[in-house]
């Protein structure tokens, strides 16, 4: 019979066989082993961490229901007189999964609730990376209220992350370029570009992943606009073009465009940018915007 020390000791070499499934994105072998350890090792190893790598191996494989009842699980067992690094993190890993699935209220029940257990933690959990989530948190309170087209309770939460960010010890560079971005396209949906062009003067665009680059470069083609700089805007409009643009974002760019031909004297092309960026989803303030636009560019033909 083997003693409690050597069934820890199997226990430790099962979990980082898991880790490092996980993070060789094989989420559904890794599942198997972190739910053995429940079966085999619910005495000799935490069941909590357990229950959030499963969750996560959920999370990742997109199967957010799944991840979140582990996830609930986990919360189920917390102790929240002396919450846990990985508590908090498992409230904002609910919070993500519930945004994907379109539940915001819950997303911001989850991240509400993360915020009130920002006090001392233990040392992070075994496997768990380095983290910010004061940052984490306030970075997607601040998306939520993107969604929600509410651009300056968005700023006052990005703003949030971001000073977080700069007073924290663990500061990536991507990080950085994320949230500055955010602060620029949130200040230019509140009609404020000139200090979107500050932040977004501030970042490096070769540290935004490759979505948010996209976006970037839209958002770059309406600081040339607010700025008057037509010319400029239109040519980084045909660059933007040329790399790709995200769905969500072509009506954005096509009015930029259209705002750019239309100064430049070209009502031919702003009415053919304004038709187009009515094609696609976006905010009843933009698409009035374009409405605007077709308006004069008719009147001016007229």
């Amino acid at each position: 019979m083997h003693s409690p020390e050597h069934k820890r000791k199997e226990a430790e070499d099962l979990f980082n066989r898991g880790v490092a499934l996980y993070e060789s994105d094989k989420y559904s072998a890794a599942i198997e082993i972190f739910q053995s350890l429940l079966v085999e090792c619910d005495d000799c190893i935490d069941m909590a961490v357990i229950l959030s790598w499963i969750g996560c191996c959920f999370h990742e494989s997109k199967q957010y229901t799944a991840a979140l009842k582990h996830f609930q699980k986990r919360i189920d067992l917390v102790d929240w007189s002396r919450p846990r690094h990985g508590d908090v993190y498992t409230l904002y890993r609910m919070a993500m999964a519930h945004a994907f699935l379109d539940q915001n209220d819950k997303v911001l029940e989850c991240l509400n609730e993360a915020e009130r257990y920002f006090y001392v933690y233990e040392e992070p959990e075994p496997g768990a990376e380095e983290g910010n989530p004061r940052f984490e948190i306030k970075l997607l309170k601040g998306y939520l209220y993107t969604w929600q087209d509410e651009p300056l309770r968005a700023i006052k939460e990005f703003e949030a992350a971001y000073d977080y960010l700069e007073s924290g010890s663990f500061k990536r560079s991507e990080d950085e370029a994320e949230v500055l971005y955010c602060l620029g396209f949130s200040h230019m949906d509140a009609d404020d570009p000139e200090k979107a062009a500050e932040y977004f003067q501030k970042l490096n665009p070769a540290h935004l992943h490759q979505d948010l680059h996209e976006s970037y470069n839209v958002y770059m083609v309406g600081v040339c606009v607010y700025q008057q700089r037509w010319a400029d805007a239109l040519k980084d409009f045909a660059a933007a073009k040329q790399i790709g643009i995200r769905p969500s974002l072509l009506s954005r760019a096509y009015d930029f465009a259209g705002m750019a031909y239309f100064h430049l004297g070209d009502g031919e092309n702003a009415r053919v940018c304004f038709e187009t960026a009515l094609k696609y989803e976006a905010p009843e303030w933009l698409k009035n915007r374009n409405r605007d636009y077709l308006a004069k560019v008719s009147k001016e033909e007229g």
